[in-house]
């Protein structure tokens, strides 16, 4: 399933297919599932670009490796009678000399070659190459379209219908692996609980919950979305100064921990 607004910006686009684009959106957005579907639109072979189980993305330094994007330039060569697309998943983590060697492809262009970039933003593209992609928002799904896709999968009770609503804000992906992983929405659920918790106590309480996250980053910062999610929603209805200032603290909290800030010690300021 696919936000209305993307699928007919990939229509648009499977008329007359550029020779580069790139699907932006959230991780659990569905990339993949819109690549897909772009290609079956323009009656195009799919081919997928990911690294090798000995080519991982390095988490740390974010990078894929510039021989990937070499061996596709020995694969995209031969010109071809049927359009391909070529994806290259992750692209927001490909380094400064992948992206060269990606220009590289484009500016010797082979007969119905066309390239679509997998990222999650494009920030770190060169201006080069985000002047030589054409940019398509994967949106998230409605909320009409994610309930229409979690009863499609036989998701039926309306409790659980609404907490995966909260947890996956319409990227389709993560909807329906939460649905289907009972542990994962077990685990995702409490956090939610923990955020509204969080934004109820003070002192030593606070302590406490913040004490079950001390050792995961990425619980951590999880608890803090959570918790600035339920803080956005109250402030829709009402503007309320003291949740704004909440709001604004624990987004600098949440931002430093994603710098790799002392994640004990930016939990614990929260409480001071």
């Amino acid at each position: 399933m696919i936000h209305e607004a993307t699928r007919r910006a990939i229509e648009q686009m499977a008329q007359q297919l550029p020779q580069a684009i790139v699907l932006v959106g959230k991780a659990g957005s569905g990339l993949t599932a819109v690549a897909a579907k772009l290609a079956s639109l323009a009656d195009a072979e799919l081919v997928w670009v990911a690294p090798e189980r000995k080519e991982q993305v390095d988490e740390q330094d974010g990078t894929i490796s510039v021989d990937i994007i070499r061996r596709l330039r020995e694969q995209t060569r031969a010109a071809l009678d049927r359009p391909r697309l070529v994806v290259v998943q992750k692209a927001h983590t490909m380094s400064q000399q992948a992206q060269n060697a990606f220009l590289k492809l484009l500016e010797e262009p082979a007969k119905n070659v066309h390239f679509v970039l997998l990222a999650e933003g494009t920030d770190a593209f060169l201006p080069t190459v985000s002047s030589r992609v054409q940019q398509v928002e994967v949106r998230p799904l409605s909320r009409t379209q994610s309930e229409q896709l979690l009863k499609d999968n036989g998701v039926a009770d309306s409790t659980k219908i609404s907490q995966l609503l909260f947890l996956a804000e319409g990227l389709p992906e993560r909807l329906l692996t939460l649905a289907r992983d009972e542990t994962l929405f077990g685990r995702n659920s409490q956090v939610i609980v923990d955020g509204r918790e969080l934004l109820k106590a003070s002192g030593y309480e606070a302590l406490q919950i913040l004490d079950r996250y001390k050792d995961d980053r990425g619980r951590a910062m999880a608890l803090l979305e959570a918790s600035m999610r339920l803080i956005e929603l109250s402030v829709a209805k009402t503007a309320d100064e003291r949740l704004l200032r909440r709001l604004a603290r624990l987004l600098e909290v949440h931002e430093a921990l994603h710098r790799n800030g002392n994640v004990r010690l930016q939990l614990a300021s929260l409480v001071v």
